[in-house]
């Protein structure tokens, strides 16, 4: 059973006991994250949409959508806590291009739908972040991806 970047939507610890319920022994469950969101990179670009989002949005961002190491190991306490045996964590990672169209298209992605901007502003949000990367249109994103993996004990 895999579970991905939106678990932090979730109440975990239910949502581990439910998942570990409909597991058979031995099965198991991976927590897929994608590391950190496009505006949290340590690069110029990355930062430039950081504050372009904090200014349309007027909010100060600081959430990871649970990709972080501290929500990570949250979880893995709450994948023991919840009887998971052999929890642990691979990872992997890539480089990949983005261009404009597609960096806008995961903003879009990881904005909850109270923060995205209406049909009828989505041009000018794109000219807004646009403008905040100074005219670039292509962008390297560094992603660490990490699986949490647990196991239901076999039966016994």
């Amino acid at each position: 059973m895999t579970i991905a970047n939106a678990i932090h939507l979730t109440s975990a610890p239910e949502l581990f006991a439910a998942a570990r319920d409909a597991l058979r022994p031995g099965g198991g469950l991976a927590i897929i994250a994608n590391g950190a969101p496009l505006w949290q990179y340590p690069v110029p670009w990355s930062r430039a949409v950081r504050r372009a989002l904090e200014e349309w949005l007027d909010i100060r961002l600081e959430s990871c959508c649970g990709t972080d190491y501290a929500a990570r190991q949250a979880y893995q306490a709450g994948l023991i806590a919840a009887g998971y045996a052999g929890v642990h964590q691979q990872s992997a990672g890539y480089s990949g291009e983005l261009d404009l169209t597609r960096l806008i298209g995961g903003l879009y992605s990881a904005m909850p739908p109270r923060l995205l901007p209406p049909p009828d502003r989505r041009a000018a949000f794109a000219a807004h972040i646009r403008a905040a990367v100074g005219g670039a249109t292509r962008f390297t994103e560094h992603v660490q991806v990490t699986a949490l993996i647990g196991y239901r004990p076999p039966a016994g």
